[in-house]
């Protein structure tokens, strides 16, 4: 039963603290939230914009092989 009592009296400041503390908590986890949906959101812009990038690339090489071949005809 001793033992019971004492972790009551550890969980005493915790509750005391709660307002604070929980708020910081709920804080942390949306931050976290948010931190990681920027992170998936980031990764897949720069997804989008290297297939961008490399497509515009191919484009690019094509347009510029199609002109030298039509100059050379």
């Amino acid at each position: 039963a001793t033992g019971s009592v004492d972790d009551f009296d550890l969980k005493l400041p915790f509750l005391s603290l709660s307002n604070d503390g929980v708020e910081l908590n709920l804080l942390l986890h949306s931050l976290n939230g948010i931190l990681i949906c920027l992170l998936m959101f980031s990764s897949y812009v720069v997804y989008v914009f290297v297939i961008l990038i490399f497509e515009a690339q191919q484009f690019v090489k094509k347009q510029i092989f199609l002109e030298f071949f039509s100059s050379s005809l």
